[in-house]
């Protein structure tokens, strides 16, 4: 069989263009008979308009101070109320990290205990 027309240098992978169509080439894409041109893409990880970006900084805090706070007692309360802060943002859907802001009031609980044990047997013990 042979090919009734040779292949079109500008069309890519051989293929042919129908007769009377003016060749293109694949790059310039004519947007006129669209009427519009094409949206643009956001960048990677941009959210759709009318939803804002979730506010995990509060979670995320309290469980850094609350890992700190093992080691630096005073900062137990702090962790506790940005644990508190972090789960309200959950609950009223500004924020995903539930488990962070847990974690975090979980570990200052635990520092303020530790705390209250050490100074309670130091004190015990001082005759």
């Amino acid at each position: 069989m042979t090919q009734p027309y040779p292949p079109d240098p500008n069309q890519p992978y051989g293929h042919q263009q129908p007769s009377g169509q003016p060749s293109q080439a694949p790059y310039q894409q004519s947007y006129s008979q669209y009427g519009t041109y094409p949206q643009q893409q956001g960048y990677l990880g941009q959210y759709p308009y009318g939803q804002g970006q979730p506010d995990n900084g509060t979670g995320t805090a309290a469980l850094v101070v609350g890992l700190v706070s093992l080691l630096l007692w005073p900062l137990a309360v702090v962790s506790i109320i940005l644990g508190i802060v972090g789960v309200g943002k959950v609950k009223n859907g500004r924020a995903t990290n539930k488990d962070s802001a847990v974690a975090g009031i979980v570990l200052g609980i635990f520092a303020c205990v530790i705390a209250v044990i050490f100074f309670g047997v130091v004190l015990s013990t001082k005759d």
